[in-house]
């Protein structure tokens, strides 16, 4: 059986855009949505669970990708890498966070 780990609840934590402590929020509406992520995340079925960690995969790969280019000086992966990470919140059920950028 496929798990979730407290590392990988912290970093769906953050790609959903809520800070990654597991008590630390940034106001009610955050904190309703930390809920409604981790009630989600206590609910899923074994499906549900690997697909969320392929999508932790393929976002992190993004996020790399977009830091490399963007060393090089260009953002052509910022957008890709916001809406990846707003088609995460969906899947997951929650509004984007107020950390999230938005996609363009």
């Amino acid at each position: 059986m496929t798990e979730i780990t407290a590392e990988q609840r912290a970093e769906i934590r953050r790609h959903c855009g809520y800070k990654q402590e597991k008590w630390a929020f940034d106001g009610w509406a955050a904190a309703a949505a930390v809920d409604r992520i981790n009630n989600r995340l206590a609910a899923m079925t074994e499906t549900d669970r690997i697909i969320t960690l392929q999508y932790l995969e393929s976002i992190a790969l993004v996020e790399k990708d977009a830091k490399r280019v963007r060393a090089e000086g260009r953002n052509d992966y910022d957008a890709l890498l916001a809406n990846w990470r707003e088609r995460f919140c969906c899947w997951i059920g929650v509004a984007p966070g107020p950390r999230l950028e938005k996609a363009k």
